[in-house]
Order: C-alpha cells, then sequence, then structure tokens
C-alpha cells in the first residue's frame, strides 16, 4: 500500500509552511506513524536546520545526477519513525528540471511504501512547486492574517488550477486550448477558473464527464498561522468559501496555529526537537490539524457574515 502524500504550499515566503510540514510530520511520528519529511524547496532547503540535525549528505541531487532511489537518500532523524530527504541542489538549477525528471520523482514519492509523506514546497508557484502540489493527496495551503498573504494563496491556487486544467486538455489533443481561452475570456464572459473549467465542459459529455472527476477529486485544505485574535477565527472558513465559489473545487478547513513569541525564540536556540520544546496550545493545535488531515475531516464553519470576493 503506497503513502498518503501531503503538500503543503501557498506562495508567499513566511506564512510557515516549513513549520507546518516539520510540525505535522513529527506528530504523525510521535502517534505510531511511518513518515517521510521531503524538503522540496529546491535550492533553499531548512528543514534539516528546523528539525536541529545536520545538513544530510545525500540530497536530491543525488537523485537527479546520480540516478540513487528516493527511499536511498532518505536519512533518519532522532525522532523515531521520521525520515529526512533535503531538497538541495547543487549543480542543476531548480528551473533546469525536466518534465520527465519530475515525474520520475513522482513516481518514487508514489511508490515509497510509509504511512505518510508530508512534503514542504518552496515559495512560489513554478512548475516544480506547481506540479508537487497537485501530486498530492492532501494539498494544503497555508495564510498568515494578513491580506497580501492571503491574494498570495488565492494566486497560487488559481496557478496550480490553471495548470491542472492545461495538463488535462494537453492530454486530450487540446495543448494551449486553456491559455488561448483565457486571454480571450472577456467574449466568453470567463471572469474565474471556474467560469473557464464550465466553458470547457461544454466540449462534450465526456469531457465533462472527466473534468468532474478530476477537480472533484481535489482536495485542498487551509490552514491559517499566526492567529493573534478572535476576529483571525473568520478567516479560514471565508478563504474556503472563496475557493469553493470562484475555484470550483472541494476545500476545508482544516485548523488555525496561535502566534507564539516563544516559538521564534526556539528557532534560533539550539535546542533539540523541534515543536516537542514548544508550547503545548501550538502542539495541540498541530495535532487537532492533522487529525482532520486523517480523518477527513474540518473545523465547524462559524458564521460568517460576509464574504471576500476574489475573482
Amino acid at each position: 500500500m503506497s503513502a498518503e502524500i501531503w503538500a503543503i504550499g501557498g506562495g508567499k515566503g513566511g506564512t510557515g509552511k516549513s513549520f507546518l510540514a516539520s510540525g505535522l510530520a513529527m506528530y504523525l511520528a510521535g502517534i505510531g506513524k511511518k513518515v517521510t519529511l521531503i524538503d522540496a524547496d529546491l535550492g533553499g532547503a531548512n528543514l534539516h536546520s528546523i528539525i536541529k540535525m545536520e545538513k544530510p549528505a545525500a540530497t536530491l541531487s543525488d537523485f537527479f545526477e546520480r540516478k540513487v532511489s528516493l527511499e536511498s537518500i532518505s536519512q533518519e532523524t532522532a525522532i523515531p519513525n521520521l525520515r529526512l530527504v533535503i531538497g538541495d541542489i547543487r549543480t542543476l538549477s531548480p528551473d533546469t528540471i525536466k518534465y520527465g525528471q519530475r515525474v520520475k520523482l513522482y513516481r518514487h514519492i508514489r511508490n515509497m511504501t510509509d504511512d505518510y509523506v508530508v512534503i514542504d514546497l518552496g515559495a512560489g508557484s513554478g512548475l516544480n512547486t506547481l506540479d508537487t502540489f497537485l501530486l498530492a493527496d492532501k494539498m494544503i495551503t497555508i495564510t498568515v492574517p494578513e491580506i497580501t498573504s492571503i491574494d498570495n494563496l488565492y494566486h497560487f491556487l488559481k496557478k496550480a488550477l490553471f495548470r491542472k486544467l492545461n495538463v488535462f486538455l494537453a492530454d486530450h489533443h487540446l495543448k494551449d486550448a486553456a491559455k488561448n481561452t483565457w486571454r480571450t475570456r472577456d467574449e466568453n464572459d470567463i471572469r474565474t477558473i471556474k467560469h473557464l473549467v464550465d466553458h470547457f465542459k461544454t466540449i462534450s459529455p465526456e469531457v465533462c464527464a472527466m473534468l468532474d472527476s478530476e477537480f472533484s477529486q481535489l482536495n485542498i485544505y487551509v490552514v491559517v498561522n499566526q492567529v493573534r485574535h478572535t476576529p483571525h477565527n473568520h478567516i479560514g472558513p471565508s478563504v474556503k468559501s472563496v475557493i469553493m465559489k470562484y475555484f470550483g473545487v472541494p476545500a476545508h478547513y482544516a485548523g488555525s496555529i496561535s502566534y507564539d513569541n516563544s516559538l521564534w525564540k526556539y528557532m534560533d536556540s539550539g535546542e533539540p526537537y523541534f515543536g516537542l520544546t514548544s508550547t503545548a496550545t501550538i502542539m495541540e493545535e498541530v495535532g487537532n490539524i492533522a487529525w482532520n488531515l486523517m480523518e477527513n475531516k474540518q473545523v465547524k464553519l462559524l458564521d460568517i457574515s460576509t464574504e471576500a470576493r476574489y475573482e
């Protein structure tokens, strides 16, 4: 049985992707699950620093250049049940990794025998990041309570879903159809990704059924980090609602994480075992998010009187 894959993305740097990825991985390992944590921030890998271990000698550079297996470059950590793969690229620029190489990496990830593979994506929305995000069984987006961060999350998802539509159409001999249609979207009154997908559903009943199947199987989860005030609790449900309305895909609010200055003090310390020395509140919140992801559940929606508008 293959591992369940969780990928953490969101576009903007500084939202806590690495913090959430390592926290989820450590929590899963702590309850006895076999976990591999993959640092897919190619060229900017830092998870080894967050969990306080020496940088592994073997990295994804060896996977791409020496053609070794992914299992062979995963390193044991000091945390039982948890292994780490570092995404450092020494001689390859992340931008030069070809589609075939990405397909090979994804195949190896799919064939891993762990219970879970947790992938920390880098900032931005390059093809490496988007394709890895779309690979996941659980696509986890994280934001902080700032309008620029929330906008970046929307733009990241817009690009990811546009990428998925492009790949689907190319596989059905309609390469560049999405790009060309979006370029002339005013003529067809196409304002959102949902409208764009609905437009291509009119091609034929077969294409409609396949698109419905492709997009209904997506599992997008929203996490809000650095929550400081009660009003911030409204952000997650509101973002979820916008994703469903304007992107037309299933979305779930997995939970929030409180702001805690002691966590950032930890980052600069030499203390081992990330998270285990942090506050009980944060670890409880990470644990609740992990359970929501494992059980396909979400935080109960709050009473939202206003909805953010996004196209």
